[in-house]
């Protein structure tokens, strides 16, 4: 097999390595961290035992080798030695003292008269001072033990010898038991050394240790304590990428015209790096990690080759996302052969990932070979396609891991969909067959019964007959109710997923192709009733008719009058009341559910407990030939969060919509200009320039006034100072009270893995009048016109309630930030959305 490490030969290289970290001949492309670089030298300088940790990805390994080793190397006397114990194996002989030992010799033995004393004694110490005596002038070694969370795979014993032989190297000068034949040999008159072979004996080793740990395993340093009761006294972090450290790890490698890349060199525009850096970043909410930076810069770099681009625009980078998620099977991929492909796959999955632990662990070439069928052929495309990466070691060969920590999980969660398809796959098949069977059975029994009644003789073999059909039927039945546990364990979470998604077609086609393990259950037939629900409400009538279909083939018994001229709403609520499922609350899901009634100024008024839901705007959308996705912002698109990015104008549009669907007068009369008529209501651009009349003797949906909105907060108590939904209490009140994470999502209490955002409806406490969120989650359109300084000129109207990105002082309903002049034809801004009232005339 040839070297692995191709950027040691003269083979031309990549700029970016991808997955794998930076090695030490690629000090010349790494940028970015020049600081780190320093401040760790620095750092050992000061310190006989450092520890190097951050969390992973953010590039320790790199900075190791293409920072700090080569720095080291340029010192006079320095000697940096590298150390990597991999993950234990059972059975495998070297032990880390061994595994450190062969890094510091490195095949370097030689008879030195430190073997008067005691011979080739297999310990650090020793291996340290004959390597010091050897060299002409004694070095200064690093030791640097990189991945060390690796040493406590090992037995507790072969640890506990390699924490007192490290203890020793660094803490004693001369150990006792070289002192002991030392004595004895003068005592015996047998001693041989002069006074300066004794004096190097004697000197101190001068050795300096760096342990590079994840920082989630730094807990397991304590397990040293016996022999460093201060391991953690000397703590170096790495941090994550700043935005300027990213520009120059992005730029500066494309830009070298150095000969040995396999690449010519190339720029970025800066619209493009910016969006690498916001996409790594989150819109500047998280760390910009190391791993993933490389593996996108990586990707573009071929796409640089594929494409002659000398510079890369923002056009050209593609869906960032997808090619984080799809790295793993993109891979896979380019191994052409399918056998080959799958012996890749279960080697990284089974043999490279230690499941219980989520954790990656390294094997030797021999036990791949032997375990998984695969050659060194196929190992080194795996290399090459920077899945898994090759450490060499101390006694020769290869040992072999998965690339980076940070691909173990998104390859786990690819072979438990893999696993659990397979696991569908086969009951369905399983299903299939079994149902064949049982055809094949009723048929032979069919013809027993028959031959029965003709030849009264022959009834012992028309009774074997019986018996095996019933047999078949019995086996058909376990492998359904397999398929059915199967389906409820896994198939109903993720259908409901998409339910969520808003992936209605989806999910039925999913629920099409598993409906055999459907045992006239509740649950499936809610989410299918579901599904027809939605294509009905949104004129998909068809699709509608086919879902219930579906749902007749796989229910038991039908409803009296189903299939007798209802309608198709009118079928699902009775399939709904005869699986006892809540009519009413699907309904509650798709359309707004009005609390009781208020006096707001002379009018009553019934307010939606809820802002307005992604699935409650689906039905217009759908309804309309709008694009649901364009209110899409970068949590997704969901159907329990309240919607975003809508602007004021098509609130008071669906508004419209909803009051038509429901039978009530409209409260808008809209005039667009003339050639607006023709233009869609997401493309509009005239939008400032309608005459929107209001009706106010008009029953239908409206958006409220600002008076009525803060009335319906602070129910039941007079506007004044209250955090929306506490109704007494002031807002210094309510947050010394610790009240208001109880009621409001806000700036304390929104982060969803850090970064800030809403969250569903209805998940906090109601106000007194039954309203949610009526403080934080989403600032609401309000119907106010109003003005700002300095946009007199334009048609601003209020928000109000704050949203889940402001500080508790600003969800109040009194705040001078409580509510906002806003643009209202503003749309791409996703802390606003809004919630519709009626005003009550006679109910």
């Amino acid at each position: 097999m040839k070297d692995f490490e191709k950027n040691n030969t003269a083979s031309p290289k990549f700029r970016y390595p991808g997955t794998q970290p930076f090695n030490t001949s690629e000090a010349d492309i790494f940028f970015g961290r020049e600081d780190a670089i320093e401040s760790l030298h620095n750092f050992i300088q000061l310190h006989q035992v450092s520890v190097l940790f951050s969390k992973s990805g953010l590039g320790k390994s790199s900075l190791i080798n293409a920072g700090l080793i080569p720095l080291l190397e340029k010192q006079k006397n320095l000697r940096p030695i590298h150390i990597r114990f991999q993950s234990y194996n059972k059975g495998q002989e070297p032990t880390p003292t061994y595994i450190t030992r062969r890094n510091i010799v490195k095949g370097r033995f030689e008879e030195t008269f430190l073997d008067t004393i005691i011979r080739n004694e297999p310990s650090l110490w020793h291996d340290v001072k004959e390597q010091q005596i050897i060299s002409e002038e004694p070095p200064e070694f690093v030791l640097i033990f990189d991945q060390f969370e690796e040493l406590f795979t090992y037995p507790a014993e072969q640890i506990r010898e390699f924490e007192e032989q490290l203890a020793e190297l660094l803490f004693s000068r001369v150990p006792q038991r070289y002192r002991d034949v030392i004595k004895k040999q003068e005592k015996d008159g047998v001693f041989s050394l002069d006074k300066g072979q004794l004096d190097q004996i004697y000197a101190p080793n001068n050795v300096k240790v760096l342990l590079s740990i994840r920082s989630d395993r730094m807990h397991l340093l304590n397990n040293l304590s016996d022999h460093f009761p201060s391991i953690l006294a000397n703590c170096y972090e790495l941090k994550p990428l700043a935005k300027a450290q990213a520009q120059d790890a992005i730029f500066n490698p494309a830009l070298s015209r150095a000969k040995h890349f396999i690449s010519p060199s190339f720029d970025y525009s800066t619209e493009a790096v910016n969006a690498i850096i916001d996409f790594l970043s989150k819109g500047g909410s998280k760390p910009i990690e190391s791993f993933y930076l490389q593996m996108i810069c990586n990707a573009i770099e071929k796409k640089v080759m594929a494409n002659n681009i000398d510079c890369v625009n923002a056009s050209d980078l593609g869906d960032l996302e997808r090619l984080i998620e799809n790295y793993y099977l993109d891979q896979l991929s380019t191994i052409e052969e399918e056998q080959e492909r799958k012996k890749a796959q279960r080697l990284i999955e089974e043999g490279l990932i230690f499941e219980a632990e989520k954790r990656r662990v390294s094997l030797i070439e021999g036990q791949i070979r032997q375990t998984y069928g695969v050659g060194p052929e196929l190992l080194e495309q795996l290399i090459d396609s920077r899945l898994i990466r090759a450490e060499s070691l101390p006694d020769g060969g290869y040992a072999y891991e998965l690339s980076h920590d940070a691909l173990v999980s998104p390859i786990l969660k690819i072979k438990q969909s893999r696993k659990e398809r397979e696991e569908k796959d086969a009951l369905i098949r399983q299903a299939a067959e079994a149902k064949e069977r049982e055809q094949k059975a009723r048929a032979r029994q069919a013809r027993a019964r028959r031959i029965t009644v003709a030849l009264i003789g022959l009834s012992i073999l028309a009774f074997g007959s019986m018996v095996l059909a019933t047999s078949q039927y019995w086996k058909t039945e376990n492998v359904k109710a397999q398929l059915s546990e199967f389906t409820r364990k896994y198939g109903y979470p993720k259908l409901q997923e998409r339910i969520r998604n808003l992936e209605y077609s989806n999910a039925f086609q999913d629920w099409n192709s598993i409906h055999l393990s459907i045992q006239d259950d509740s649950s499936a037939m809610l989410q299918l009733l579901e599904i027809a629900y939605v294509f009905n409400e949104t004129g998909k009538v068809d699709s509608a008719r086919e879902v219930m279909g579906l749902v007749r083939e796989v229910s038991q018994t039908e409803p009296a009058g189903v299939s007798s001229g209802r309608d198709i709403r009118q079928s699902i609520e009775a399939y709904m009341d005869q699986y006892g499922l809540n009519t009413p609350a699907l309904s509650a899901r798709y359309y707004p559910q009005m609390a009781r009634p208020i006096l707001a100024g002379e009018d009553s008024v019934r307010f939606a407990k809820t802002e307005a839901s992604v699935w409650q705007y689906y039905l217009f959308c759908e309804s309309e030939g709008l694009d649901i996705t364009l209110t899409a912002s970068n949590w997704g698109i969901r159907g329990d969060y309240p919607v975003v990015k809508v602007d004021w104008y098509e609130a008071i549009s669906y508004a419209n919509w909803l009051s038509k669907r429901q039978g009530l007068d409209t409260v808008y009369q809209i005039e667009k200009p003339e050639g607006a008529e023709g233009l869609s209501l997401q493309e509009d651009t005239t939008k400032n320039e309608w005459a929107v009349g209001i009706n106010r003797a008009a029953d239908g949906y409206r958006l409220p006034t600002l008076a009525e909105w803060r009335a319906a907060a602070a129910y039941p108590s007079d506007p004044g100072p209250f955090i929306a939904g506490l109704s007494h209490l002031s807002a210094a009140e309510a947050d010394r009270a610790g009240s208001i994470a109880g009621y409001a999502w806000y700036l304390d209490n929104s982060r969803v893995m850090g970064v800030l955002e809403p969250h569903p409806v209805a998940q906090l406490k109601p106000n007194l009048l039954g309203l949610y969120d009526m403080s934080g989650n989403l600032w609401e359109w309000c119907e106010d016109e109003s003005s700002e300084e300095g946009h007199e000129d334009e048609k601003l109207k209020a928000i109000a309630g704050g949203a889940f990105n402001m500080p508790a002082g600003d969800c109040t309903a009194d705040s001078k930030n409580s509510s906002f002049a806003y643009k209202p034809n503003r749309k791409w801004y996703n802390t606003t959305g809004f919630r519709l009232c009626r005003t009550v005339h006679s109910e």
